[in-house]
């Protein structure tokens, strides 16, 4: 039984019920990464790859050691959840950004106008 970086990578490929094309493009991975891993993976690369699937356990990517996906308390998060609890960040994150751009612009009028006045 092959037990490489890229069977690995390509059975969590299978289990996501992607195709490796469509693997490569959400995680920026070029056309044709995957095929051609020889035997490891770059820390870049494996980090682009968890940022889009943080389930892996990337300690079973690279050694084969442990399980697939990382469990909390025993109990894997389906990917919806993840997905759903990571929306909710970005919309508060969206919210604060917005925020400051308001105050910088207040404060840069405020500072335009007092200048304009002397």
């Amino acid at each position: 039984m092959e037990t490489s970086v890229k069977h690995r990578i390509k059975q969590f490929i299978e289990y996501k019920g992607i195709s490796v094309r469509e693997f490569e493009r959400v995680c920026g991975l070029s056309n044709g990464y995957v095929n051609g891993i020889i035997q490891t993976i770059m820390p870049s690369k494996l980090s682009d790859i968890l940022l889009q699937f943080p389930e892996l356990n990337a300690s079973w990517v690279l050694t084969g050691e442990g399980t697939m996906l990382k469990s909390n308390k025993g109990v894997v998060e389906s990917p919806t959840e993840k997905y759903s609890e990571r929306d909710d960040d970005i919309n508060k994150l969206l919210s604060i950004i917005a925020s400051q751009q308001r105050t910088i612009e207040a404060l840069t009028d405020m500072l335009y106008n007092e200048r304009k006045n002397k």
